[in-house]
């Protein structure tokens, strides 16, 4: 072509706007469809080939031609050369030849607007369309010309089948992603219509694939519409009528058809998207389907391992149900009960040093009184001393002598029984160690063993002390059942997703089953559901009370505390002990005191007033007698109250003391009534959580199984119908793809110019019958013998006229 035609790329016919006859008549005799125009100068170049083909009403071709056009549009030189059969070649457009070289026309022209060529040749290869028809009448196949004029229900069936499927390799993934290659029959894609109009003799036409319309004059048009290429559509198709008829005749018909790009044409691009879509969604869920299956192995796996958990949860609720129930139930009930008889004698012995305080204080006040009187008996004999030789003085010797004597009754015989009617029996009281009249050595060593129960209660480590052993067992138990029950409960989501996981199975897994077996595996996997639910708020709740219970003996023995920390019992035992020890050793000191000093110094000075009353003359010694055993009596009393105020002192130290470890021990008894009633709910928690997860173990193996089930008989199949889906779009889009292509290189029927617009188009005109034919031989004929009889008559005449 020369370099001033200006060309366009090949372009076919895209759509699936259908041919019908009056397109397939302009297609032949004049130009149907131009290229764009470009912006500068040269010539666009369309050419359409049509096939015509004329067929008898059996669908037998009787002739087949090629009408060819070239449509020269623009301003410019042309030189090119079209592909064109030579066979029966004739001009169209004149009585001159065609220019033909080595089977192509040659076009050398210059073009101002417009210009056309046209030819037709005699049509010599493959169909690619084949066409049948049948025909029966009253339910009886029968020939065309049997209609002609016969009355009754006719129906006709037409085929239309594309025959130019080759064989070839196409490429596409499939749904794990990988290329498969498979040999498909692949057809140059074609779409048509088939027409044909019945006359109004024909009554009750109907059809199940025709567009029905009347054609103006009575009678009925019928159209059909053909796709013939898969996967859209059929390598085949098949359609028909019914009528009732009178005087029958077989209407003819008119197929026009062309050939298709599916990838281009707005008709048949969106089934190609929906290919496409649906050979993705194959892939997803595919990939899906896999993903699904391999969670289902991972929970198939977690299950067996829930299993083995629950089955060690099992075993060691058993255990903890024994140790809570065998062991720690009834040592906390023994705790509870000791500490109840602990705060009893606590509390007996808070009573009895709120007595000993009271008579030490009073002891320390007549002490005080007794020792101001002894010394105003000292200061007394001083001035008796002075004043003996006074004749006045002797008339109060008599009452001297009695106060003595009242003196001496009060301080009392050191070897007289105890009483607490004189000082000395009293002190002897205080010092006494018979049990039956128990004093300040029986209460130190109370207090000493106070001390020591305190001590050996709160424990020192030593796992063979029977208190400390039973106290740490206890402590022991509880942490270990409570870091037992921790343990399995301390990701309370797991337990959630166990719950999660059961109603999922439950969900999924049991309308998977048969019917009569769906109840079953719902109650089943329920019953397994409420005891996992149960099992976590009961293990919440008694690892709370164990932990409540843990804390409160931690607390009860840490307020047992040590003889250093102030406050607390253990140290107010000891000072409780010293107190009593302190007390005690200033009662000793008292009596000895009263029994070595005092007595014999009253004894002294009894003696010397016998003296000084039978001796007048010696009233001077014995006044010294007396007055030196005031003094010593005197300085006793002194010694006296003080350690009457050291006892004083101690007691105070001692009800303190038992206070504060009657209120802890009440306390303590709090803590252990609680410890005892938290163990036996906790060993009565134990024994339902033992039991839930006995019932747990029997159920729990239905998990693995379900999942194995769902696996095999679910998502596998899922990733199966994904590949399936998948094989079966992404092999349809690969059809169509290779369709397409054939398409493009098989659209032109003879071939086009190089780079020229291009369209192809196949008519098959059907025809009827009507009877018309033999009617016309008898005309003929009959005209044929009056001609040869007015021959025979010029001939005559001229014979015998000439």
């Amino acid at each position: 072509m020369s370099p001033s035609v200006r060309t366009k790329p090949r372009l076919l016919v895209r759509g699936g706007a259908l041919l019908g006859s009056a397109v397939v008549v302009a297609m032949v005799t004049g130009p149907t469809a131009y290229a764009a125009s470009g912006s500068g100068g040269g010539v666009d170049v369309v050419n359409t080939e049509t096939v015509q083909v004329y067929m008898d009403a059996d669908a037998h071709p009787t002739s087949k031609r090629v009408y060819e056009q070239l449509g020269l549009t623009g301003d410019g030189k042309v030189d090119l050369r079209n592909p064109i059969a030579t066979r029966g070649l004739r001009n169209l457009d004149g009585f001159s030849s065609v220019d033909v070289k080595r089977g192509d026309q040659v076009v050398d022209t210059t073009v101002h607007g417009e210009k056309s060529y046209r030819t037709v040749s005699d049509y010599t290869g493959k169909l690619p369309l084949g066409v049948e028809v049948e025909y029966t009448l009253d339910g009886k196949r029968v020939q065309p010309g049997d209609v002609v004029g016969k009355s009754g229900e006719l129906t006709v069936t037409y085929t239309v089948t594309n025959r130019t499927a080759e064989s070839q390799q196409v490429t596409w993934k499939d749904g794990d992603g990988n290329d498969r290659t498979t040999t498909e029959d692949v057809v140059v894609p074609m779409v048509g219509t088939l027409t044909t109009t019945v006359p109004n003799r024909f009554r009750d036409v109907s059809s199940k694939e025709a567009n029905m319309a009347g054609d103006g004059k009575g009678g009925t048009t019928l159209s059909y519409t053909m796709t013939l290429f898969p996967p859209i559509g059929a390598p085949s198709a098949t359609f028909g009528y019914t009528a009732k008829i009178t005087d029958g005749v077989i209407p003819p018909a008119e197929i026009n058809a062309l050939p298709v790009d599916p990838l281009e044409s707005p008709t048949f691009s969106k089934a190609a998207e929906s290919y496409q879509g649906g050979a993705a969604s194959g892939r997803e869920l595919t990939e899906g389907a896999s993903t699904i299956d391999a969670n289902l192995l991972k929970l198939r796996d977690g299950a067996n391992e829930l299993l083995g958990g629950i089955v060690q949860l099992r075993d060691g609720s058993t255990e903890l149900s024994d140790g809570l129930g065998g062991k720690l139930a009834p040592g906390g009930k023994q705790l509870s009960a000791g500490q109840n008889v602990l705060t009893a004698g606590l509390f007996k012995l808070v009573r009895g040093n709120e007595d000993l305080n009271d008579g030490t204080g009073q002891a320390l006040a007549g002490g005080k009184k007794l020792s101001g009187g002894l010394r105003r008996i000292s200061g007394g004999l001083d001035q008796l001393h002075s004043q003996l030789t006074s004749p006045e003085s002797r008339g109060g010797m008599a009452q001297i002598r009695e106060g003595i004597v009242k003196l001496q009754g009060g301080v009392g015989d050191p070897d007289a029984p105890a009483n607490d009617k004189t000082l000395i029996g009293g002190l002897k009281l205080l010092t006494s160690t018979d049990p039956q009249k128990p004093g300040l050595p029986v209460a130190k060593a109370g207090a000493t063993q106070l001390k020591g129960g305190l001590v050996q209660l709160k424990g020192n480590g030593d796992p063979t002390d029977t208190v400390n052993g039973g106290i740490s067992a206890i402590q022991k138990g509880i942490a270990g059942a409570k870091v037992s029950i921790d343990d399995k409960t301390a990701d309370g989501a797991a337990a959630d997703k166990l719950v999660g996981g059961l109603t999922g199975v439950k969900n999924g897994y049991c309308p998977l089953l048969p019917a009569p077996a769906q109840p079953g595996c719902n109650d089943s996997l329920q019953q397994l559901i409420d005891g996992a639910s149960q099992s976590k708020a009961e293990l919440k709740a008694l690892s709370a009370g164990l932990g409540s219970a843990s804390t409160g003996l931690s607390r009860a023995v840490a307020g047992l505390g040590s003889e250093s920390a102030d406050g607390t019992l253990i140290n107010g035992a000891a000072r409780l002990e010293a107190g009593v020890g302190s007390a005690s050793e200033g009662a000793s000191k008292l009596q000895a005191a009263a029994s070595t000093l005092i007595a014999p110094g009253l004894q002294q000075l009894l003696d010397g007033y016998d003296q000084l009353t039978g001796k007048l003359g010696e009233a001077t010694a014995g006044v010294g007698l007396l007055d030196d055993g005031a003094s010593t009596a005197s300085t006793g009393m002194t010694a006296l109250t003080d350690g009457i105020g050291d006892i004083d002192a101690g007691s105070g130290k001692i009800l303190a003391g038992t206070r504060k470890a009657y209120g802890g021990s009440t306390k303590l008894e709090d803590g252990a009534d609680a410890l005892s009633a938290g163990i036996t709910a906790a060993a009565a928690g134990s024994d339902k959580l033992t039991a839930g997860l006995r019932k747990a173990a029997t159920s729990a193996p239905q998990l693995p199984e379900g999942a194995q089930k769902l696996s095999t008989q679910g998502s596998k199949k899922l990733i199966e119908a994904g590949r399936d889906t998948t094989r079966t779009y992404a092999q349809n889009v690969a059809v169509i793809a290779a369709s397409a292509e054939r398409a493009n290189s098989h659209s032109m029927i003879n071939g086009a110019p190089e780079d020229a617009s291009s369209l192809s188009a196949y008519s098959f005109k059907l025809a009827g019958a009507d009877g018309e034919g033999s009617r016309n031989l008898v005309r003929t004929l009959g005209g044929a013998a009056v001609l040869a009889a007015s021959g025979g008559v010029l001939l005559l005449r001229r014979r015998f006229l000439g």
